[in-house]
């Protein structure tokens, strides 16, 4: 996970150092998991969508197509739940905000 979040997001992993960009992953994935959310690729994208819209986006309430989506009930399987989120997000990228 340090390897491919220095190789997408280079300039928050050199500005964050190390021991940080780890704290962040173990954080994605503690995160992640209240939401059911525990195959390693999917964790792997919400971290991902963490270092794009911040570390709490899942409570920001600027992002509330986020919130909804991880509290969906209708979404059960949790590989469609993170599927139906990074896709959100991706459709939000004209608000991307690299935030920390």
């Amino acid at each position: 996970m340090v390897v491919h979040l220095n190789k997408c997001f280079p300039n928050q992993c050199r500005q964050r150092g190390e021991p940080k960009v780890r704290e962040w992953i173990r954080y994605g994935i503690k995160r992640a998991s209240e939401y059911g959310i525990i195959a390693q690729r999917d964790t792997c994208k919400y971290i991902d969508l963490m270092f794009v819209y911040g570390r709490e986006f899942d409570q920001d309430t600027n992002l509330p197509w986020a919130s909804s989506i991880l509290h969906d009930r209708a979404l059960r399987d949790p590989t469609t739940k993170l599927e139906t989120l990074y896709e959100a997000g991706k459709q939000q990228q004209g608000g991307v905000r690299n935030r920390g």
